[in-house]
């Protein structure tokens, strides 16, 4: 929020339980929750029960703001559930590479998952827990509310959330 608040970023995509309530936003859209597992995994080929869900090492991504739970923690803690995350990785890219080299788990969003199975060797399974969707959204700052070149921006990203949707709307010229 001070980033936005100070300029330095004028939008962020997000995806946390409670977003900040100064902040403007709009949905992106919302995504299935799922598990990533490297292809070796001995879980691979059988699932993940819940049991195995809560003491398996999970990689998860690093905390941006540390006062507020990530989505996968937040709903886990709102059922009085915890799981172990044992390594946190700051870019989402480095995931697979992780996934590929130990016996962790990363849950995530169907779409994420589902794209780095298609070209490394992950395996998606589906969480054993009831996750609701999860649900992203772009957040900005009063102070770029009403610019057009920040306006475009939202929209720029608005489309390519519709695209990963299935929809193919043109993206706007600048």
């Amino acid at each position: 929020a001070a980033l936005l608040e100070e300029g330095q970023l004028d939008v962020v995509i997000g995806n946390w339980l409670e977003p900040p309530p100064q902040l403007y936003r709009s949905r992106l859209f919302d995504d299935e929750v799922v598990c990533m597992l490297g292809a070796h995994h001995p879980l691979a080929q059988k699932g993940i029960s819940m049991k195995h869900f809560l003491e398996l090492p999970h990689l998860a991504p690093t905390p941006y703001v540390s006062h507020r739970s990530n989505f996968i923690d937040g709903c886990l803690a709102e059922q009085g559930l915890r799981r172990r995350v044992q390594m946190a990785v700051p870019y989402f890219g480095l995931v697979p590479y992780v996934l590929m080299r130990t016996d962790m788990v990363f849950t995530t969003g169907r779409k994420f998952a589902q794209h780095y199975a298609k070209h490394q060797p992950i395996v998606v399974l589906d969480a054993p827990i009831a996750f609701p969707p999860m649900r992203f959204y772009q957040l900005w700052h009063r102070r770029t509310h009403k610019a057009p070149d920040a306006i475009w921006l939202r929209r720029c990203i608005s489309e390519v959330a519709t695209t990963l949707l299935g929809g193919h709307k043109p993206l706007p010229h600048a």
